[in-house]
């Protein structure tokens, strides 16, 4: 386990039957790391101790005193900081882990994560996929949000930026004989308007929508000239952001998105069709 610098210590948390953490290093400023800092897991009353568990850590996280992919102790240095059983640790991990701040594998210390992204994307896949949301109600969504996420990327939109979206476009263009390669480039193109839009929390809804998205435009792909249609209009958006026009990449993505719906609505026609017959 690497030791953040300027945390010296050499103490036991509890004064009976607790493990003793101990190390020694220097030369770090204020903002040290908390992983391996035995003050920051203060023992915690025996009252919804679970909890207490899952709220320190969490403490420890917002105020980045714990940086993502970063290791905790082990569970048993990390029971003793806190004065708590290795049972209640764990399930104060898991609470932790269900809501993606932290990840356990097997055999392997738990590790900080980013928040958000895994459990925002799974629930939106879940709700699909048990038909509590269909891909038409996504595409309505995308409808809503996708035109702006354009114009903010088309004010927002460098050099660099521009380059990278250009890229993209070239490969999705590239992948007309390909569904799956276009697929991702597609996923790509989005994604990489809603970086440039410059707002995180719009990255993060993209993210969320990953997978039903990509079910969405391979409905669109398997109907006859899908890619060559939506391409024309991700060349079109492209252009818009390319010369910094918001309203231009506003309406292009509207088309867009209006033509993905109409590709989605066709497509689970026919399956409800084929399903019925």
């Amino acid at each position: 386990m690497v030791v953040p610098p300027d945390i010296g210590y050499k103490r036991s948390l509890r004064p009976a039957g607790a493990v003793r953490y101990s190390s020694h290093v220097t030369d770090r400023g204020p903002d040290s790391s908390a992983a391996n800092d035995i003050s920051a897991y203060r023992p915690i009353s025996r009252t919804k101790t679970t909890e207490q568990v899952v709220d320190r850590i969490e403490q420890l996280i917002v105020e980045r005193r714990l940086s993502e992919n970063e290791t905790l102790p082990s569970e048993r240095e990390l029971a003793a900081m806190l004065g708590v059983s290795r049972n209640i640790l764990r399930e104060g991990l898991s609470v932790l882990g269900q809501k993606g701040l932290v990840e356990t594998v097997p055999g392997r210390r738990t590790r900080v994560v980013r928040p958000g992204l895994r459990q925002l994307r799974s629930t939106v896949d879940l709700m699909v996929r048990v038909g509590d949301v269909s891909l038409t109600d996504l595409c309505e969504v995308r409808s809503i949000i996708e035109p702006e996420i354009a114009a903010r990327a088309a004010e927002h939109a460098g050099p660099e930026q521009i380059g990278e979206l250009e890229s993209i476009m070239a490969t999705l263009e590239a992948c007309q004989g390909d569904p799956a390669g276009h697929v991702e480039a597609d996923l790509s193109f989005h994604r990489a308007i809603a970086t440039i839009s410059g707002n995180a929390l719009l990255v993060v809804l993209m993210e969320a929508v990953g997978e039903p998205l990509m079910r969405s435009m391979s409905l669109g792909t398997s109907i006859p000239r899908g890619m060559a249609d939506a391409d024309v209009h991700h060349r079109a958006v492209s252009d818009a952001i390319g010369r910094h026009d918001p309203e231009g990449a506003r309406g292009a993505m509207r088309r867009h998105m209006d033509h993905v719906r109409r590709y989605v609505i066709d497509a689970e026609a026919r399956d409800s069709a084929g399903r019925a017959s």
